[in-house]
């Protein structure tokens, strides 16, 4: 069986390039480790893409590469990873309430 092709949607793409840019700015060498690490995830998710726990949303994926967090779908046999965050960054979907502040 070959190989499931595994890649970035543009929007994911134009974020973790900004991101890497910054970062290379400030530490060259985690940025170089951040795409070697995410060359040796695709190659895995090519051939186990189920291998990640579900995502929030129905057919989605969840991958934690940390620091990033990714979502990937499947979408006629390619695996597309469709957003990047940091995982410092608020999940699509969640709701923030700063600690101790009482609803009203």
């Amino acid at each position: 069986m070959p190989k499931r092709i595994v890649r970035l949607s543009p929007r994911a793409e134009r974020w973790l390039f900004s991101y890497i840019a910054d970062l290379s700015d400030k530490n060259p060498a985690a940025a170089r480790q951040i795409l070697i690490r995410l060359e040796a995830l695709k190659s895995m998710l090519a051939d186990f893409p189920e291998i990640t726990e579900r995502g929030i949303l129905p057919g989605t994926r969840r991958i934690i590469m940390r620091p990033l967090i990714l979502t990937a779908r499947l979408w006629n046999g390619t695996l597309e990873i469709t957003n990047v965050r940091h995982e410092r960054q608020k999940a699509a979907g969640k709701s923030f309430r700063p600690i101790g502040r009482a609803d009203k």
